[in-house]
């Protein structure tokens, strides 16, 4: 099993606009999102919703 770190939206973002929108929704909804080490995002019950990635500009 893959490690699940906290999504962050400073440091990640969905990998396309779907995913982008899909991420906002389950964030407004108060959703706890987690990434693994492969970009896919989970809801709080442990559901894969997204795929993400590293931010360029996280400075």
């Amino acid at each position: 099993m893959t490690e699940k770190i906290e999504y962050d939206n400073r440091i990640y973002v969905g990998a396309t606009t779907e995913d982008c929108k899909v991420i906002h929704l389950a964030l407004s909804e108060g959703k706890r999102l987690t990434i693994d080490g492969d970009g896919h995002i989970y809801d709080d019950t442990e559901r894969w919703i997204a795929d993400g990635k590293e931010r360029k500009n996280n400075a």
